[in-house]
């Protein structure tokens, strides 16, 4: 019969009797697919003579046909019955609450109007609420893909052929949105959900609202995953191309159900306390493709929403930002990565908003903007207000003339120039005058000529994209199971963490084998004792880590250095305080690798020595400096050419008595060897040391202590590289042959070709120059040469590091070298660049 609206049940015998399972149908203009479902469920009624079931089908007044199959169908079978709501329903989850609110049977299977039910499943489906009597029970669907392409036929990597979970369980094991978002895989007991609070779920996201219901109602209740594909379900396949299209017509967000949605059913289930406040981070989707956690997709789709905004440039489709600002929870305690993407996401769509119209009805003011830039695109504000600042200022005095008095238009006008200057420079960020319509950055921007603020507006919007960008790149989609255990925190020897509702542990130094790896991916992984280790809860993960036998300590591979124990434990390199029963969170150091660790160590130990961090110890450890040592490192021709003035205000002397009387205390070098000004700034108690009077010079404390410290002497020697890397001169530096490796570089390294620093290459930097190979033939090494003439040349010195690539890639970087402020394009990458991360280092055909 046909309900309109829905009116009392009429079974296939008894009305007045339950039937077992009803199967609800939620239609509108999908007649050609419905007419397939609907014979398929016919004919597995019939076949299988089942009594006690009903199918009700809820057309949500649909315009295509459909009202005349449901004529049909409805006439012919007594078991089917069609209703309507009073009027059309804005979405298929309103249309199912008004089905389910006048459902009657025991079990509710609410049904896709575009999916396909398997044969046998509705006998197959009975037997299971029979047995094992869940109050929920997902399946394990087959999979089609847009245009009837199978592409799996179970969309779940799972084991075992059914789990009992509780609904926390099962949401973070299978998806919120996944197979729980899809009607056909759910079969519900309708006493658990049918007075429940539909239109208040609703009303707070219509997307996914019967999932967030279930999250609350069957807090308690038993949810059977069912591994058999009694379905066949479709995913939707719609490309970013059929995005654009529809945001070019839309005038609001196309990804806004889901970056709203979704955080807004686990903040309210959060905030009444149905649910863990951590739930939304721990949640694993799945589809055709393969895994991906739910809190990176929602930050995927915001980069995709403001890059349509970009395409398209229409305001409505901006995102709201206390919904950015939803997503905070989602990634809190996670990694380091999706915390640092929602933030570049938040400054982009904070710089949007300010670019838009409305911006003042957001707060968002051309001062509050300001911070949110980064130095250069600072800099590129301020130049280009500056330009049009200039060309206002200079149109005002040309019309000056002396014992005249300016235009009042004229005078208003430099005072508003004045008054934006402030604005741009932020000076008045706080003040509560700038927070007027005239201060937003739209209206600051509409008062400009167009040129200019159509250049601030690209500038703007630049800033914006290359958040996006930023952002894009610490999502990570769909991460390889290999690249999410390589983070998880080491804890006893194990690399722990959750996938869905598993604790896993997985032994740091067991390298996973591709068997191991493709059971981790499935939703039940198997543990293998003692490599990897599967739990349900943490204290249960700890118990099997205590279990294990422990790893012996120390390694047989044990290093001493500077008063450490060096070895490779659990297959992490680690250090340890020398005498120490074993590895300690608090006093280990670790690192990738072997060279890697020692920096750690020498740095740790040297850091120490009171002698190196405090003033007194230092001056008390001073050792006397013969003038032998200190005439090693004059070079007389070097220093009369650098310093041309070196005898003025003198008597006739030799160079070498000026450096030791008056030029070491000025502050001059002795010659290539030493670096007196990058020695001070680079130890700062050397500066105080001079001001203090314990030593005349970075120079004189170098001799007398740094040396023993193993300091580094030069910009373009690394110490610690040095003996890291070449653990032999540490020993025979522990012999008393050298007093330290800067002096062993000097007599044998520098002739040897071994490394200064990371980046040189003795015999890439010869094969390179011909100057150099010159040098070579007449006996002179090739960092000699570098440090007399290729440095200030702007010399490359290995294959690691390209000067045309890095200047081309960092145009500030190339100004500064062409105005003389940075020495070369290898100085600023060496001393700057590598630590902000800047891009360009390697050559393009390294790249």
């Amino acid at each position: 019969m046909i309900d309109n609206p829905c009116n009392d049940f009429r079974g296939p015998a008894d009305p007045v009797q339950e039937p077992d399972i009803e199967i609800i149908i939620p239609t509108y203009n999908r007649c050609d697919d419905l007419r397939v479902l609907v014979h398929r469920i016919i004919v597995d009624v019939l076949e299988a003579g089942l009594g006690s079931i009903v199918l009700t089908i809820s057309d949500n007044w649909s315009t295509d046909g459909t009202a005349a199959l449901l004529e049909q169908v409805v006439t012919s079978h007594s078991f089917i019955r069609v209703v309507r709501p009073a009027c059309h329903l804005h979405t298929a989850e309103e249309n199912l609450a008004f089905a389910v609110a006048g459902a009657k049977g025991r079990f509710l299977w609410l049904f896709g109007d575009d999916d396909i039910l398997e044969p046998g499943a509705i006998v197959r489906m009975r037997t299971v609420l029979h047995d094992q009597a869940p109050d929920l029970v997902v399946v394990n669907p087959r999979v089609l893909r847009h245009g009837d392409q199978s592409v799996i036929h179970h969309l779940l990597p799972m084991r075992a052929a059914s789990l009992m979970l509780t609904i926390e369980q099962l949401v973070v094991s299978i998806g919120f949105m996944g197979l729980m978002a899809c009607f056909s895989t759910t079969i519900v007991r309708r006493a658990r959900i049918q007075g429940a609070d539909w239109g208040g779920v609703i009303g707070r996201a219509a997307i996914y609202a019967h999932v967030a219901l279930y999250l609350d109602c069957l807090r308690d209740a038993r949810c059977l995953l069912l591994n058999e594909p009694l379905v066949t379900v479709r995913l939707g396949s719609t490309s970013l191309r059929e995005f654009q299209r529809l945001a070019a017509l839309s005038e609001k967000p196309v990804f806004e159900p889901w970056i709203g949605g979704i955080p807004r059913h686990f903040a309210a289930l959060a905030a009444q306390r149905r649910i863990a406040s951590d739930l939304l981070s721990r949640v694993v989707e799945y589809d055709h493709l393969g895994r991906f956690d739910l809190a990176r997709f929602l930050l995927n789709r915001v980069c995709e929403q403001i890059t349509l905004w970009l395409e398209n440039d229409r305001s409505g489709q901006l995102l709201d930002l206390p919904l950015l600002h939803g997503l905070a929870p989602a990634v809190a305690g996670g990694e380091l990565g999706p915390r640092e993407a929602l933030r570049h996401l938040v400054e982009a769509q904070t710089l949007a908003w300010a670019l838009d119209e409305d911006g003042p009805a957001h707060g968002i003011y051309a001062a509050d903007v300001i911070p949110l830039l980064s130095t250069a695109e600072r800099d590129e504000l301020f130049a280009a207000t500056a330009d049009w600042a200039r060309g206002c200022f200079d149109r005002a005095m040309d019309s000056y003339r002396p014992l005249t008095v300016w235009d009042a238009d004229i005078i208003t006008g430099l005072r508003s120039l004045v008054d934006i200057l402030a604005v741009v420079a932020g000076d008045r960020r706080n003040n509560v005058e700038s927070q007027t319509p005239d201060h937003a950055l739209a209206t600051f921007l509409r008062g400009l000529p167009a040129l200019h603020s159509d250049r601030l507006r690209d500038l703007f919007r630049d800033a914006v994209r290359r958040r996006v960008e930023a952002a894009r790149e610490l999502i990570d989609l769909r991460r390889d199971m290999a690249d999410s255990i390589a983070v998880w925190p080491v804890q006893g020897g194990y690399r722990r963490g959750r996938v869905g509702c598993v604790h896993l542990a997985v032994r740091a130094d067991h390298r996973l084998t591709p068997a191991q790896l493709a059971d981790l991916n499935q939703i039940d992984p198997a543990g293998q004792v003692p490599w990897v280790l599967v739990a349900d809860n943490a204290p249960a993960l700890d118990a099997l880590i205590a279990a294990q036998p422990p790893a012996l300590w120390p390694a047989a591979d044990g290093e001493q250095l500077g008063g450490w124990t060096l070895g490779t434990w659990l297959g992490r390199q680690i250090a340890v305080p020398a005498g120490a029963a074993g590895p300690d969170a608090d006093l280990c150091l670790t690192a990738d690798d072997r060279p890697a660790l020692r920096r750690l160590v020498l740095k740790a130990a040297r850091e120490a020595r009171s002698e190196y961090a405090q003033l007194p110890a230092a001056r008390a450890a001073l050792a006397p400096v013969g003038s032998a040592v200190a005439a090693d490192y004059f070079d007389a021709a070097w220093y009369v050419t650098t310093y041309p003035d070196w005898a003025a205000d003198m008597a006739p002397t030799n160079p070498g008595q000026e450096f030791l009387t008056r030029g070491s205390a000025l502050g001059r070098s002795p010659g290539i060897w030493f670096e007196e000004s990058w020695y001070r700034s680079a130890y700062t108690l050397v500066e105080d040391g001079i001001r203090e009077g314990a030593w005349i010079s970075g120079f004189h404390h170098w001799l007398a202590l740094g040396r023993r410290l193993n300091l580094s002497p030069l910009f373009w020697f690394d110490a610690d590289f040095y003996l890291s890397t070449y653990p032999d001169v540490i020993r025979t530096l522990e012999s008393g042959r050298y007093v330290s490796a800067f002096d062993h570089f000097r007599q044998e390294g520098v002739r040897q070709g071994l490394r200064p620093f990371a980046l040189f290459d003795a015999q890439w930097y010869v094969n390179a120059y011909r100057e150099v190979q010159e040098a070579a033939v007449s006996g002179m090494p090739p960092f000699e040469y570098f440090l007399r003439a290729g440095a200030a040349a702007g010399h490359d010195v290995g294959p690691g590091f390209s000067s045309q690539t890095y200047l081309a890639v960092n145009r500030d970087v190339a100004k500064s070298v062409a105005d003389g402020h940075v020495p070369s394009a290898l100085y600023h990458w060496w001393r700057f660049g590598r630590f902000e991360a800047r891009r360009g280092a390697r050559s393009l055909l390294d790249s």
